[in-house]
């Protein structure tokens, strides 16, 4: 993976590698010279730094696609309690935001297709 001069990808892609639609926008994305890394909400966390200051709220300004995963289920209070503060810090981080982030997590999580849109009868 190459990164610019700041070692940040264009594109962060927070999926598992056997996502297949995460799969494909890293191929289109090498195909068109996008520098994009695929990582896990733990590796995303790792990178992301939300720094308050005078100046107000800095995020890495970078375009990111979420992918829901299954993470599995902690072992133990402090498996558990690690899991939690990091996804409240990738949430808060990916809010932030003022790029693009695909699926941008809401106060109530990740956007999910409203049921009353899915079997809404059809406008004729």
């Amino acid at each position: 993976m190459t990164t610019d001069s700041a070692g940040l990808p264009d594109l962060y892609v927070l999926a598992t590698a056997r996502d297949f639609l995460a799969g494909a926008v890293l191929d289109a994305a090498a195909r068109r010279g996008v520098r994009a890394l695929l990582c896990s909400r733990y590796d995303y966390a790792a990178v992301l730094t939300v720094l308050v200051g005078r100046s107000g709220v800095r995020v890495p300004d970078r375009p990111v696609l979420v992918r829901q995963h299954a993470s599995g289920v902690p072992e133990g209070p402090d498996a558990g309690f690690i899991a939690e503060e990091i996804h409240a810090h990738v949430t808060g981080g990916l809010s932030l935001q003022r790029r693009p982030v695909v699926n941008r997590p809401r106060i109530h999580g990740l956007p999910v297709p409203a049921m009353k849109d899915r079997y809404a009868a059809p406008v004729i």
